[in-house]
């Protein structure tokens, strides 16, 4: 056997190997937020095989570790619009808000008018996550409508394992204020085979297109 193809061998089984590893060992995830006057803050940490390879994204930027230490820190770059560059790109800001507003609306419509087998679907996947999430604070949409229908939501959500919410709504104006924790488990081999088997069912595949758009 040639050193060339002994030199591929070991490639390839170390590139099994890797792909063996990841499937095996889990990965972990947190979350931290808090939404005050308008300001939004938080921090972002995701992790694998126990920690020994972490990602942590903070508005301060972003860090890659390995067994604790710092291995990569990207530098942030700036660039200063001058006036007319940001008055054109405020414009077009406001124009994206307001059609994403209208396709969020849309999407909790769907997912109200699907809810009952998007929630068998969520709690299936939550459970295969070992979800933990807390939500505490005061929201509202700025119109009572459409606040019934995030009441709505959220009621649904309360429901799931391992979700304690504390949310006050505001039924007059647009309000975002309050904190958000929450972790997470994900082992592939386990939410794969779950998140097939519940694709198999044409009902909650209906649901899925409704709430995606």
């Amino acid at each position: 056997m040639s050193i060339a193809l002994l030199v591929l061998l070991h490639a390839l089984l170390g590139l099994l190997a890797l792909a063996l590893l990841l499937v095996a060992l889990p990965f972990h995830a947190s979350a931290r937020g808090a939404a005050r006057d308008g300001e939004l803050s938080g921090r972002i940490r995701a992790a694998w095989a126990f920690g020994l390879v972490a990602l942590e994204l903070s508005p301060t930027g972003a860090a890659v570790r390995v067994a604790g230490l710092t291995v990569f820190r990207p530098r942030r770059a700036g660039r200063a619009d001058g006036p007319p560059a940001r008055i054109e790109r405020e414009a077009d800001g406001r124009a994206e808000e307001e059609g994403e507003r209208q396709g969020g609306l849309a999407r909790i419509r769907g997912a109200l008018e699907n809810r009952r087998p998007l929630l068998r679907m969520a709690a299936r996947l939550l459970g295969a996550l070992h979800p933990r999430l807390r939500l505490a604070g005061r929201l509202g949409l700025g119109d009572p409508a459409d606040t019934a229908a995030l009441s709505g939501l959220l009621g649904a959500v309360r429901a799931l394992p391992g979700v304690d919410l504390s949310v006050e709504l505001d039924w007059l104006d647009e309000a975002l204020e309050g904190t958000a924790e929450g972790s997470a488990r994900l082992w592939l081999p386990e939410a794969l085979g779950v998140a097939g088997l519940l694709l198999l069912r044409r009902e909650n595949r209906t649901a899925l297109r409704a709430v995606m758009g």
